[in-house]
């Protein structure tokens, strides 16, 4: 993969404004005035973001090249590594190289890899992870903050996000259909000042009521299907249609998952680092969301038997897989 760049990275971290100092001045002298428990909370957030500083650092664009694993590690997500390759280029032709990324919304079948695919995305990219899962909490106070009128007022989750030295982070939104299809609490219209980048630039937790620059956050949605996202949202996305993995795909895949179990479970170097193209052939009926549960099952159900090998009488269908008479064989 070429790597280039028209100009140097800088020695020093990039800084950028994240607030207006003399509005913070004005926002604790407010909150001292609230009742007791909401004096407390608003100010630790106020002087949170006070002792970190009005000037916060900005990721660095790093260079392309550390997205090669993960165009090899995720083959049928092609499409949105390309993208970001072609981003990351971009703003590495200014001479501060900060990473800004587009939003993207991620669209397919359940158990693709979408999820899994955003986490590598944000460690290739050296961004903090943050995920919020739509399915299950929708509530916009929860990302927002609750006016400290409320009982439970406090900072939503965006603000606690960006209360680091870096405002650089990457934002999973997941199940987002879900969401947007479900007008309870507010629904997820918020969505359309964050996904802006001015708009964003003067974000406002209902708590703090303190406005911060939330631009450099990389938003990412996952959703099974576009019909219930509404076109102003979805316009705000780039939109990449993620497929099951082909059966050759399945390969690297599965080999993936296997590198990583190798690489952090303790127990994993007592077994060979490569699988056997009978063992990876029988694997491929899994989805990739069950991959790494269905290996670790097959070697401990190896260990058990006495041998430090897995083979293919140890891998077992799991709910979710496809039927054996639809799978590929003689692929590997």
């Amino acid at each position: 993969m070429r790597s280039s760049s028209a100009h140097p990275v800088s020695d020093g971290p990039e800084l950028t404004r994240f607030y207006d100092p003399a509005k913070l001045d004005l926002q604790i002298e407010w909150a001292k005035g609230l009742p007791n428990d909401s004096r407390d909370t608003v100010l630790r957030a106020l002087r949170k973001a006070q002792q970190l500083g009005p000037d916060r650092q900005v990721a660095p664009a790093p260079d392309p090249g550390v997205l090669e694993a993960l165009s090899r590690d995720f083959p049928n997500f092609d499409a949105v590594t390309q993208f970001v390759i072609q981003r990351l280029y971009l703003c590495r032709v200014c001479p501060e190289q900060h990473l800004k990324l587009a939003p993207m919304l991620l669209t397919g079948p359940p158990g693709v890899g979408k999820t899994a695919y955003c986490r590598r995305l944000a460690i290739a990219l050296g961004l903090r992870f943050e995920v919020q899962d739509l399915a299950q909490d929708n509530a916009n106070f929860a990302m927002l903050g609750l006016d400290v009128g409320y009982a439970t007022g406090k900072p939503g989750r965006i603000w606690q996000s960006l209360m680091h030295e870096s405002v650089s982070v990457l934002w999973l939104l997941d199940e987002l259909d879900k969401a947007a299809k479900d007008h309870r609490y507010g629904g997820v219209d918020y969505l359309l000042g964050l996904l802006e980048p001015v708009t964003a630039g003067s974000f406002t937790d209902a708590a703090t009521q303190l406005p911060v620059n939330a631009s450099w956050i990389a938003w990412v949605a996952t959703c099974n299907s576009l019909d219930m996202i509404s076109p102003p949202l979805r316009s705000r996305f780039e939109v990449f249609e993620i497929g099951a993995p082909t059966p050759e795909q399945m390969v690297a895949v599965i080999r993936s998952v296997q590198r990583d179990i190798y690489a952090h479970e303790h127990w994993a170097r007592a077994f060979p680092a490569d699988l056997d193209s009978a063992v990876i052939d029988a694997l491929s009926a899994y989805s990739p969301r069950v991959l790494r549960r269905a290996l670790i099952n097959a070697c401990a159900r190896a260990a058990a038997a006495g041998r430090r090998e897995i083979c293919v009488e140890d891998i077992v269908d799991p709910p979710d897989a496809v039927p054996s008479r639809q799978r590929r064989m003689g692929f590997v």
